[in-house]
């Protein structure tokens, strides 16, 4: 009986210590900004996900072991979060450019703070809508590929009929996706690659080009051209 009445007290003592009041506030910090394309003065063209990661860690004496966490930028290049907490932090961007220096940035309880970092893409891709020519189910793309830090390894062209968000992560294999380079003898000058296999049908197709030194062997990307065929 005495074993029933312990075993009961400490459950009642578990159940008491459960419902305790939480007094964290929430986090009511926000941290928004652009990572600009050096060589347009623009927001980078990304994907999302998978383009550009904003990678935070807390910078304080509690937490001296404090590991990076991060989210994602938006596919033009601006990014924002709303749910931070009010401290003193290490911010940085990661995508396919020349990683930049990191920054310290405080943040305030119910305030909005802009930090943007400008960065240097491993390749820049020239391409105009009069580039892009489609004849019967073959669409040609002629394009320039400027280098701009590492070394090029291969580019592709996205095309899929899914969604506009076409890239890495969206896209089909019409035509065959991959066009291995030889691309880094091709730099810095015109390209003219062409795909065939589309049907009827409204499409989105970009340019990408990859570095070996990219993270995550990320590509660098021209905006989304819509195709209708």
């Amino acid at each position: 009986m005495k074993r029933i009445n312990i075993f009961c007290m400490i459950l009642t003592a578990a159940l008491m210590t459960a419902c305790e009041i939480d007094n964290y506030d929430a986090p009511d910090a926000s941290l928004k900004g652009t990572v600009i394309d050096e060589t347009t003065g623009q927001g980078l063209i990304t994907e999302q996900p998978d383009g550009v990661q904003i990678r935070y860690r807390e910078l304080s004496e509690k937490y001296p072991n404090a590991q990076f966490r991060n989210f994602w930028c938006r596919a033009d290049g601006t990014y924002s979060n709303t749910k931070l907490f009010a401290a003193r932090y290490e911010v940085y961007p990661e995508g396919a450019f020349v990683a930049p220096e990191h920054k310290e940035v405080t943040l305030v309880s119910g305030s909005e703070t802009k930090l943007d970092f400008t960065v240097k893409p491993y390749v820049s891709i020239e391409i105009n809508d009069n580039d892009v020519v489609k004849s019967g189910n073959a669409l040609t793309l002629k394009f320039k590929l400027t280098k701009n830090a590492g070394t090029i390894q291969d580019y592709r062209i996205f095309a899929t009929n899914r969604t506009p968000l076409v890239g890495t992560v969206a896209t089909d294999d019409i035509g065959g996706n991959e066009i291995a380079l030889s691309a880094w003898a091709a730099a810095d000058t015109t390209i003219t690659a062409t795909r065939t296999g589309f049907t009827s049908g409204k499409y989105w197709v970009r340019v990408g080009a990859r570095c070996k030194e990219a993270p995550s062997s990320r590509y660098n990307l021209s905006k989304v051209f819509e195709i209708q065929f």
